[in-house]
């Protein structure tokens, strides 16, 4: 009898233990995630390729937005926006969108119709002014700060989209390109961009979003 009550407190003492542990785990993944609940904007490794009259052109973007939305105001997941911002080439700026989630410590983010883009972050420092560390697929940097934190969606537009540069111009642009043929283009009907106000002068197109974080699956 003394053994079989023995036997009950063991099980009931490790099993608390665990509760515990899984209880501080869902406090953590918490906390975190509302530190993440809001506007970054720094390094995150975006390009686009553009085919302009059989050159293929690569443009760096040098800022990128996120914005990360809750479920709900203790949600340890949600959806997200993201821009990217481009000084050069045929575009300002593209946008797309995630969702994300916050479990045992790591970030996920899961892109719709870009799974290749799809990341586990898990070697990071966060906090309420800094977000940067490495994604999990290759170890590419990323380095963010905080623009604004809040728990609501105070914009949406989820939609892929791109913006043209008013004035750009490919006279006395002397960047890098190589030579390609149009049958070589990568993007499939369903990934190429939205452009609702028509394609950018000179006929050219985007074939490829690119995603450093992504290379090195």
């Amino acid at each position: 009898m003394k053994s079989v009550k023995f036997f009950t407190a063991v099980v009931s003492l490790v099993f608390a233990g665990f509760c515990g542990l899984m209880l501080t785990s869902c406090n953590d993944d918490v906390q975190r995630s509302r530190v993440l609940f809001g506007e970054w904007r720094g390094y995150w490794g975006m390009y686009y390729e553009y085919l302009y009259m059989g050159r293929s052109y690569i443009f760096t973007s040098y800022s990128t937005d996120l914005v990360f939305y809750p479920q709900h105001e203790y949600a340890i997941y949600g959806d997200g926006y993201q821009v990217d911002w481009y000084s050069v080439g045929p575009y300002s700026r593209i946008s797309m969108h995630f969702y994300w989630e916050v479990r045992n410590g790591r970030i996920y983010l899961d892109y719709p119709g870009y799974r290749e883009y799809n990341a586990e972050i898990y070697d990071y420092f966060l906090n309420d002014f800094e977000f940067y560390g490495y994604f999990g697929s290759n170890g590419e940097r990323f380095d963010m700060v905080k623009l604004a934190s809040y728990n609501w969606a105070p914009y949406r537009q989820y939609n892929y989209y791109c913006w043209g540069y008013d004035d750009w111009s490919w006279n006395g642009y002397d960047g890098p390109y190589y030579t390609r043929s149009t049958e070589d283009e990568i993007l499939s009907d369903n990934q190429n961009p939205d452009l609702s106000d028509g394609d950018i002068p000179n006929e050219g197109r985007v074939i490829r979003i690119g995603c450093h974080k992504a290379e090195g699956k």
